[in-house]
């Protein structure tokens, strides 16, 4: 027989994953994002096209606060690739890299990893980042 605690704890984690649920089905600003494919996450990163991810969660302050300079780069810079994962949505991605922090930048080129960050940057940096590697 479970004890009043016992019961407590199986009743919150409940409630913890049930909101997890809630929050990863919305992108930073309540909008669903589309969830790119394994396969054309992949497809995309093997391009001669430089490609940036951005690893992030709903639930991350950084990840907010770096997630319009990332929409700004990617409307106005064409010529690079650049992908947002929700990892915490898509975690067969994100554990394909053994993401672990948030937001993490990763540079493809050819499938290659060529760059990895950790932690936000603002859209100069990314910039920087994106031109010293194309």
């Amino acid at each position: 027989m479970k004890t009043s605690t016992q019961k407590f704890s199986a009743l919150a984690s409940i409630l913890v994953f049930m909101a997890s649920f809630m929050f990863v089905q919305c992108d930073m600003n309540g909008v669903k994002d589309v969830e790119v494919s394994t396969e054309d996450f992949l497809e995309t990163i093997a391009q001669d096209k430089l490609t940036m991810v951005d690893f992030y969660t709903t639930w991350c302050g950084p990840c907010k606060q770096m997630d319009p300079h990332v929409k700004k780069v990617k409307e106005e810079h064409q010529e690079f690739n650049i992908i947002q994962v929700d990892a915490e949505a898509q975690m067969s991605i994100a554990g394909r890299y053994n993401i672990r922090a948030y937001p993490t930048v990763m540079l493809f080129k050819k499938g290659e990893v060529v760059f990895r960050s950790e932690g936000a940057l603002n859209e100069e940096q990314i910039l920087s980042l994106l031109n010293q590697y194309k």
